[in-house]
């Protein structure tokens, strides 16, 4: 599946993420807290947008590069970090073909952005994500699922797997697939240390919500 434009239509008109999440923060404190020297540690933000947790990594100390299929994201990205003098290695690339060598990250993280694929190509960029790890390396993602408000109320694609939708917190043009505990199971199913996590917040003042998994795990050695 090529990149949705609808992102890049998003990131043209407004300003997109610019504070890193939680998860991300506290998955980061926890593995590499007593880390030194985090130059050595090579991570990707994958969908990286418009830079938030490019940002958060970076100026954490990380060898840091991100991936979105929007240039006016990317655009944003580069201004964050410029604001704050960071640097980072940033390019416009669909997450399906990722042009990197085997074998070459430490990290990658995924904020909620591989769920807007179908199945069949999540499957596939994750085959893509275990090749790009070192042995030893960790993934950490967040996955929307089933417990967000909306989620069927909407034009089906495959199962779990929609866009247009009529009610709820997402935005009515994306395509989202709502992930179920089994298949986030089945994306990790290859890691060491595994850690699964579930996350449900309401947003406008209650009337709707959003449910997560969040997950990491550790190629083995």
């Amino acid at each position: 599946m090529a990149f949705d434009q609808t992102w890049e239509q998003i990131f043209k008109s407004q300003s997109w993420g610019k504070y890193p999440s939680e998860d991300v923060i506290r998955f980061t404190a926890s593995r590499f807290k007593n880390v030194a020297d985090r130059s050595k540690i090579r991570v990707l933000d994958l969908g990286c947008g418009g830079g938030a947790h490019t940002w958060f990594l970076a100026r954490e100390g990380f060898d840091t590069f991100g991936i979105d299929g929007s240039e006016s994201g990317i655009r944003q990205a580069e201004a964050l970090l410029d604001r704050d003098g960071l640097k980072a290695n940033l390019t416009v690339g669909d997450f399906t073909q990722l042009d990197y060598p085997a074998e070459f990250f430490d990290i990658i993280i995924d904020s909620s952005a591989v769920q807007h694929n179908n199945f069949s190509d999540i499957r596939l960029i994750h085959r893509q994500i275990w090749n790009l790890l070192k042995p030893g390396g960790y993934f950490c993602g967040i996955l929307i699922n089933t417990q967000t408000s909306g989620w069927k109320d909407a034009e089906k694609l495959e199962d779990n797997t929609y866009t247009n939708f009529k009610t709820g917190p997402i935005q009515k043009e994306l395509l989202v697939h709502f992930f179920t505990e089994s298949e986030a199971r089945e994306i990790m199913s290859g890691y060491e240390e595994f850690n699964l996590e579930k996350t449900t917040r309401t947003v406008s003042n209650g009337k709707d919500q959003y449910g997560h998994f969040v997950v990491n795990g550790r190629k083995p050695l």
